[in-house]
């Protein structure tokens, strides 16, 4: 078993070089701002393989880590994107709830429930186009997505002294306690596309933190690209 080392920003970094080979990936520019923040902001590096990673921790442990670290921004840089069903099994008691309350008669079930499944599934990958459709924006003007839960509470960063540190969410309602404690006392911008109470869209004040062109009709217009080069592979 390696002894602890004493670890340096280059070493850190060598390390993660040499990690990233064995995975057969190519290190870039992008991958090398993520560690380079981690390293100087430790608690912004996420759990891998259920562990932390500790500066202080033997060489062999902090390479089993930026394996995991590294393979998991590699997969969804990678990852093609698909709409899948929804697992869960309906509920009946739906179906009485649709004909007691709506008067909706039972030849309309299987279809309503198609329709549904189809609608949770459209909503649960939003969220996932949403964040390609800012990566191909925002990475073509200096900004790096921090993908596959690189940093914790933290989407997109731009390097620089200080780092601008951005963190989306498609609806304005949908950020979990966890991710809010985190950016509590720090300085990371948030943003949402939509208003959850009135549907309206906030665009504006990504292009405004950004200064990159992006609308909800360049979104619609990712998304049916990407289902189109999803159909043909």
């Amino acid at each position: 078993m390696s002894q602890p080392v004493t670890l340096t920003q280059e070493h850190f970094l060598d390390l993660a070089k040499s990690a990233c080979q064995e995975l057969n990936g190519t290190w870039n520019f992008c991958l090398e701002q993520l560690l380079t923040f981690g390293f100087g902001v430790p608690t912004s590096l996420p759990k891998k393989g259920g562990k932390e990673l500790l500066l202080s921790a033997s060489e062999d442990d902090i390479r089993a880590y930026l394996k995991k670290y590294i393979g998991g921004y590699i997969a969804e840089r990678q990852r093609k994107i698909i709409l899948k069903q929804v697992a869960t099994t309906p509920d009946p008691a739906v179906d009485e709830v649709l004909n007691a309350f709506e008067g909706i008669q039972p030849e309309a079930f299987a279809e309503i429930t198609k329709l549904h499944r189809l609608s949770m599934a459209a909503e649960n990958l939003i969220g996932t186009l949403l964040e390609h459709y800012l990566a191909e924006r925002l990475e073509n003007h200096g900004w790096v997505w921090a993908c596959g839960e690189t940093l914790r509470a933290i989407d997109f960063l731009l390097p620089g002294e200080p780092p601008v540190l951005l963190q989306v969410k498609n609806r304005s309602n949908s950020e979990n306690s966890s991710s809010s404690a985190i950016r509590l006392g720090t300085d990371i911008k948030k943003w949402y596309r939509i208003k959850a109470e009135s549907g309206q869209t906030n665009w504006e004040k990504l292009q405004k933190d950004t200064g990159v062109i992006v609308s909800e009709e360049d979104f619609y217009a990712f998304i049916r690209r990407t289902a189109l080069a999803s159909s043909k592979s």
